[in-house]
């Protein structure tokens, strides 16, 4: 697979292999949270109690996971988006105005498709 960065972007092919390198672990990582948090949510939805106060403590542990994995997962779907375009060459620029988005802001955020003022 081939990767390119926007021609408009302020990045290089060294910028764009750490991105990418960065969004690959990143994208693993999700993978492996959401995967964690089903079994545990399984793990709990199995579990019969008896006692009303901690069955009411599971469900709302439960509950928490199942946010987490709503989270993660669309996390996910935007660092799939990151690295398709990537694949496509119009990775690095703002999908809403089209200006670059800076360096600094998809190091901390790979996945961003917008610059901090869009």
């Amino acid at each position: 697979m081939t990767i390119a960065y926007h021609p408009d972007s302020e990045l290089d092919d060294v910028k764009l292999q750490q991105l990418h390198q960065e969004l690959l672990l990143k994208r693993e990582h999700f993978k492996e949270e959401i995967n964690k948090l089903n079994h545990e949510i399984s793990i709990k939805e199995d579990c019969s109690v008896t006692d009303v106060a901690e069955a009411a403590n599971i469900r709302e542990e439960a509950d928490r996971a199942m946010g987490l994995v709503e989270q993660y997962t669309e996390t996910l779907s935007y660092i799939e988006r990151a690295l398709l375009h990537m694949e496509h060459g119009t990775y690095g620029v703002s999908d809403k105005t089209g200006n670059p988005i800076p360096f600094e802001r998809l190091k901390i955020i790979p996945w961003t498709s917008t610059c901090a003022d869009d």
